[in-house]
């Protein structure tokens, strides 16, 4: 199975407008991904506690 989809891989072309929906669902995705990342830290999740324990680690 794994190797059927490797030949279709191989043989699928990156037409303009495939590129430019791929483009358009990877930026989707990043500015998904930022949102996430904002979101966590305005919520506090990340609080001192676990900063300190990554610091006493290096010791």
């Amino acid at each position: 199975m794994g190797h059927h989809s490797e030949d279709n891989f191989r043989s699928f072309e990156w037409t303009p407008s495939r590129q430019q929906t791929f483009d358009e669902t990877v930026q989707r995705l990043l500015d998904e991904l930022y949102n996430l990342i904002q979101q966590v830290f305005q919520d506090g999740e990340f609080d001192n506690d676990q900063y300190a324990y990554y610091d006493d680690s290096t010791k």
